[in-house]
């Protein structure tokens, strides 16, 4: 009999451990998944600030060449060169935070499955335990 209780206790010990490393997996997911959220908004801020950088050079320019700042063409550059920077800015943006959002979506499946791992493991081994008990006493 204690050969069938150390085969229970074995079965249980490993859905455990298969258990914990799904959970670590769970928790490395949550970290990207943070890490994909602040480099989304620093990328955000890097590129704003960039086109802030590049507007004032135009400006800075137009106007050393004695330039009108009001003038249809510096406001024509200026509008080019924010789309532009608005359009990378919300490709490079999504990408990343799409990515994060997978990345937390992997968090929760992942944990999920621990927790199921945990339980049908644990479940199995009682099971065998049961049927094991039965056909030996039998």
């Amino acid at each position: 009999m204690g050969d069938l209780v150390l085969k229970l206790a074995a079965g249980v010990g490993e859905a455990g451990a298969n258990a914990a490393a799904t959970d670590f997996k769970a928790g490395e997911a949550a970290v990207a998944a943070r890490r994909g959220k602040i480099a989304a908004a620093e990328t955000d801020t890097a590129i704003r600030e960039e086109l802030s950088s590049v507007i004032g050079n135009i400006r800075a320019i137009r106007a050393s060449s004695g330039i009108s700042p009001d003038s249809p063409t510096t406001d024509a550059i200026i509008d080019s060169e924010t789309r532009a920077s608005e359009r990378q800015r919300r490709i490079r943006v999504g990408n990343i935070t799409e990515q994060a959002a997978s990345d937390e979506r992997s968090s929760g499946f992942l944990r999920s499955s621990a927790n199921s791992q945990f339980l049908y493991g644990t479940l199995g081994s009682v099971a065998r335990f049961g049927s094991d008990v039965g056909s030996r006493y039998r």
